[in-house]
């Protein structure tokens, strides 16, 4: 579970951002059960982020992959990209700072971890573990005089392991990093979290995997059962699907290769026929509620942050609205599980649908091209006010000033 994010000094954020899923208020005059309780903290399900195009929507949520896979397996450097228009940042380290929870039942610990790195070496870290609400500093690091330098707390230096992977640490490495196959809780707990509890989705990764279906779909019934749910739930027609071998050939080689893939075929109802097509002659739209529903299904199978870059880009609003609902659903959403969005679609802004502190606006200064956000209920709104409407009016400073004579000059 996630409880705040922060990012500084990452592509378009030049100053600290903070993204908070607590919300302060309670009473809500939302239709939806858009919170749940923490040891008595209130915790959104769902934050959306508006704003114009180039705004620095994509980058927060960016800046939460770029954390995330600091840890990955795959990540061999330092994933470091500074704001660029400004002599002030543009060789200053990049930072995080995050407070989650490994799990989300009312027993579970509470932790901050941060991080400052340049392209080289990591300058800073450190792990804040909460017990009874009073924080204890489990590790922290420090590089100076060229040489990285690491504090663990002796509370929690209780294995002889420690010695030895301290030992193996370069300055390049997050130390939490370490930890990926040795079950110290305070250590292994946190790591979990960014590894297998953070799922991200960018335009980049459905377009990608649009055409490759795995075995996945079938080898798991659960999720075949969830997905034909999801399809239907949609109004796609679909009450089946199932996975042949297809011999494909390159039409654009000269070479007479032939490749063995996998094709799924959905299944379909009507009138007068029933028969598959194969999804490569699918419309958009359903071949990316096919790749959501996978990834939506675990989300929804234990306690996730969903991230989703543009979830409305080939959808129906009706459909957007439908996949939230899911997360607001606290008969879907089991595990309370959370989804943080980038959006166009106004139809969502709603106080009946969302709530004020659910809404986050992205901004580009125009003088210094930095990011920066203002929460809706900054703006104090009414729960009689048509929030869409003052969207479109400019209220919240999000439409972008278009003048079409300007190609002319």
């Amino acid at each position: 579970m996630l409880l705040d994010f922060s990012v500084t000094n990452f592509k378009s954020i030049k100053d600290k951002i903070t993204i908070s899923l607590i919300c302060k208020n309670k009473n809500d005059e939302t239709s939806y059960n858009n919170i749940f309780s923490f040891n008595k903290l209130n915790i959104s399900k769902v934050e959306v982020l508006y704003g114009q195009n180039a705004s620095g929507k994509s980058s927060v949520l960016e800046a939460m992959s770029n954390l995330q896979s600091l840890f990955l397996p795959t990540t061999s450097t330092l994933p470091y990209n500074p704001f660029k228009l400004s002599k002030e940042s543009i060789d200053s380290p990049t930072s995080f700072e995050v407070t989650f929870t490994s799990d989300n039942n009312s027993t579970s610990d509470i932790y901050k971890y941060s991080i400052s790195y340049n392209q080289n070496v990591v300058l800073s870290e450190s792990l804040i573990k909460y017990e009874s609400r009073r924080p204890t500093e489990v590790y922290r690091r420090i590089y100076e005089n060229n040489e990285t330098k690491i504090t663990i707390n002796p509370k929690y230096n209780k294995s002889a392991l420690l010695d030895y992977i301290t030992a193996s640490l370069t300055d390049d490495i997050p130390y939490l990093k370490l930890f990926s196959s040795i079950k110290i809780s305070e250590f292994s707990e946190p790591l979990n979290f960014f590894t297998t509890q953070l799922i991200n989705i960018s335009p980049e990764v459905t377009r990608r995997e649009l055409f490759v279906p795995g075995n996945q779909y079938i080898d798991n019934p659960d999720l075949k059962k969830f997905v034909i749910n999801f399809l239907k739930s949609a109004d796609f027609n679909v009450d089946d699907y199932n996975i042949e071998k297809q011999i494909m050939q390159n039409p654009n080689s000269n070479l007479k290769i032939k490749t063995e893939l996998n094709t799924l075929f959905l299944h379909h109802y009507g009138v007068d026929v029933q028969g598959k097509i194969p999804l490569n002659e699918e419309s958009l739209g359903t071949k990316k509620m096919l790749v959501l529903a996978e990834y939506i299904y675990h989300a929804l199978s234990k306690p996730t942050v969903l991230i989703i870059d543009e979830l409305e880009s080939s959808l129906h609003p009706e459909l957007t609205k439908l996949i939230i609902t899911f997360f607001l659903d606290e008969t879907i959403n089991k595990y309370n599980s959370q989804l943080i969005l980038t959006s166009f679609e106004t139809s969502l802004l709603s106080l009946d649908f969302l709530r004020k502190d659910q809404i986050i606006f992205c901004y580009k200064d125009k003088k210094t091209c930095k990011t920066y956000i203002k929460y809706l209920k900054e703006f104090s709104p009414r729960k009689t006010n048509n929030i869409e409407k003052a969207y479109y009016a400019g209220r919240y400073d999000t439409i972008p000033d278009v003048d079409a004579e300007r190609i002319l000059d």
